[in-house]
């Protein structure tokens, strides 16, 4: 049985929601980034602008406002 936290988690984050990254991942980055598709409980396919294609984890990003 998944943990509360777990299940939460999965209701906070969809396929083309765009999230605000904690910390940009390069300095020509875009400090957001849209999600794509889960690739496990806590880490998702998502593409940066300026950056591209690349994996987070759902501690580096969150929800935007």
């Amino acid at each position: 049985m998944p943990s509360p936290e777990t299940t939460h988690d999965k209701l906070l984050f969809c396929s083309g929601d765009w999230v605000s990254l904690i910390k940009p991942l390069t300095a020509l980055s875009f400090e957001e980034a849209i999600l794509l598709c889960e690739e496990s409980l806590d880490k998702w396919v998502v593409w940066v602008p300026g950056l591209g294609e690349t994996r987070l984890n759902t501690s580096e990003f969150v929800r935007q406002a």
